[in-house]
């Protein structure tokens, strides 16, 4: 898992947490910057056009060859309008999208199994991994925060906020 994850950026001519709801996102890049260090830029678009987040990873290995396909996701779930699933579903986010760019920044260097990468009604996204008679659930809030859930089929289960149970949804990932 990554030691560290740190927003190092924040280049706007307001604080960001006053534009939060009217942003998009355009996207991201991966850039080098020596060693195992590396960062992750998403701009944002919106009313006020000039806003940029840059969160720096220092990782022990390269990402892990689905780690695209959830950043790809994660933007198609951003396209999402208010009602996309006919019963009031509200949109992802903007504090939910960089939650889940957070969780990508702890999971995507370790050899973890590809989770499903749902939205919720709510303006949150889950990761989902069922396997091996196990249930995790990563839920990301609107408001950005991150829960754990685990249960298996031996009546095994616990939960709570990933920063306080980080390292045993690692274990348990790492056993799947």
């Amino acid at each position: 898992m990554p030691e560290t994850i740190e927003r190092i950026e924040n280049i706007s001519c307001q604080p960001l947490e006053k534009l939060i709801d009217c942003l998009e996102p355009r996207g991201f890049s991966h850039a080098t910057s020596g060693g195992t260090t590396r960062s992750i830029t998403v701009r944002y678009t919106g009313p006020q056009s000039g806003v940029w987040e840059t969160y720096r990873i220092s990782a022990p290995t390269i990402p892990v060859a689905w780690a695209g396909d959830i950043f790809l996701r994660l933007q198609q779930l951003r396209g999402y309008r208010k009602n996309w699933d006919s019963y009031g579903g509200r949109p992802l986010t903007t504090a939910a999208y960089l939650g889940a760019y957070d969780l990508l920044g702890r999971i995507m260097f370790d050899r973890f199994p590809k989770p499903s990468v749902v939205p919720t009604g709510r303006g949150g996204v889950q990761f989902e991994w069922h396997m091996k008679g196990s249930h995790v659930e990563v839920y990301i809030s609107p408001e950005g925060n991150a829960e754990v859930s685990f249960e298996d089929d031996l009546g095994g289960e616990w939960e709570g906020p990933l920063g306080q149970v980080v390292h045993r949804l690692a274990a348990v990932l790492g056993n799947l």
